[in-house]
């Protein structure tokens, strides 16, 4: 029947995006919207399309479908409705619209609360602990995680007390917590493990072998990234693989191996190639960055920050997100590094002028103070840049982050 061709496929389109296989995945959901009997079930599988749009980079397209969606689903389908508003805010979210993003998370607990969907009501809860956090309100962004937690031991949803035990690890890493955030993170990988749950294993293992980078503790980090690599392998999951590829060439960028770095560089582009989303590309550039300055061809490192700033524009809407703040600190320190001076202070008042310049959490001081340092130095400011790199210096060593406090050490070195 029509009806169970599309359900199949639907489950099929399921599959493919778990592991990352956005391509295939996106095939199936179209295939089971054309197959679907009924008008009304056309529009639920376009939220499933939509969210594989906003994964493969197409948020603009993806928004204007859910629009649609929501305009034509019935009161009566409010399962439905409560998806599609949570597929919107997830969007807007990761544009950077977060007033936008809240009020569509809101519009779908209360369709979730009014089914009695727990499970439903628990995801909302996670996905607004996210917000939160993007929003630096980390004790809101708590509260949230905490609700979704135990709504999911009530129900015994494995999946769920996973994707807490990764999430709120994320948040203890932001609070530098470390020890919390490896012990939540081994919590994850030992129920993903239980359930089977390779992709999120792959997220669990790179943000474990990342933190473990930030400890310097670099023989635990490779083990945890090779374990990354080989399940992306073995599920196909190009985007994961892409990722994976990107963390070996920084891991060889350090070492200065730079023709090793370039030989993950090379298959980070190929999958790239075939990803074709501009969020995969600025991911790309931003390793780029690093492998050119590192050998001190601060023209091309240039290049690249510029190219990744631009796609920026168009992956994020909000150039009061810290990531905007984070492109005005390197085009400036690398303009400054390769004699455009011009531009060096260009992009330096933009740094003043950013609403997050003045951020009162201690955290992101930190992070202006070790990057104005770097730019400081670049422009020959010894003085300024001592001042601000000692003041990052005392926070990194306070607060255990190795890799900074080695970085900097080195940075003031040669001052």
């Amino acid at each position: 029947r029509p009806e169970d061709r599309s359900d199949i496929e639907e489950k099929i389109g399921d599959v493919y995006m778990y592991i990352g296989d956005f391509k295939e995945s996106l095939k199936f959901y179209e295939s089971a919207k054309e197959h679907a009997p009924q008008v009304e079930k056309k529009y639920v599988y376009d939220i499933d399309i939509a969210w594989i749009l906003k994964e493969q980079g197409k948020a603009k397209e993806a928004e204007r479908k859910l629009l649609t969606v929501l305009r034509y689903l019935t009161s009566s389908q409010k399962a439905s409705l409560a998806t599609a508003h949570n597929v919107l805010a997830a969007i807007y979210m990761d544009r950077g619209r977060y007033k936008e993003a809240e009020e569509h998370f809101m519009k779908a607990l209360k369709l979730r609360e009014e089914i009695g969907d727990r499970k439903g009501m628990a995801a909302v809860y996670n996905n607004l602990g996210i917000l939160y956090s993007n929003l630096d309100n980390y004790e809101k962004s708590m509260e949230y995680y905490n609700k979704a937690k135990e709504i999911y031991e009530e129900i015994n949803f494995k999946d769920g007390m996973a994707t807490m035990a990764l999430n709120i690890g994320v948040l203890y890493v932001e609070l530098y917590d470390f020890d919390k955030a490896i012990e939540l993170y081994k919590d994850a990988i030992k129920i993903d493990s239980l359930i089977g749950a390779k992709g999120q294993l792959i997220r669990v293992y790179r943000n474990l072998a990342s933190l473990y980078s930030t400890l310097l503790m670099e023989e635990q980090s490779i083990m945890y990234y090779e374990k990354a690599l080989e399940i992306a392998e073995e599920i196909n999951s190009p985007y994961n693989k892409f990722l994976l590829f990107l963390n070996f060439s920084s891991i060889y960028i350090n070492r200065k191996d730079f023709e090793k770095a370039m030989e993950y560089l090379e298959k980070a582009r190929r999958v790239a190639e075939e990803l074709n989303d501009d969020s995969v590309w600025v991911s790309y550039y931003d390793n780029l960055i690093d492998f050119y300055e590192e050998q001190g061809k601060f023209a091309k490192a240039y290049d690249m920050a510029k190219k990744a700033y631009e796609l920026t524009k168009n992956v994020n809407e909000n150039k009061s997100s810290y990531e905007y703040l984070s492109y005005y600190f390197i085009i400036a320190r690398l303009a400054a590094k390769c004699g455009k001076m011009r531009s060096a202070k260009i992009y330096l008042r933009k740094v003043f002028e950013h609403p997050k310049f003045n951020s009162p959490i201690e955290q992101r001081q930190a992070y202006i103070a070790y990057n104005l340092g770097l730019i400081y130095k670049a422009l020959r400011e010894n003085e300024k840049a001592k001042e601000y790199l000692n003041k990052a210096l005392e926070f990194y060593s306070s607060k255990g982050h190795k890799l900074n406090f080695k970085n900097i050490k080195e940075e003031l070195s040669n001052l």
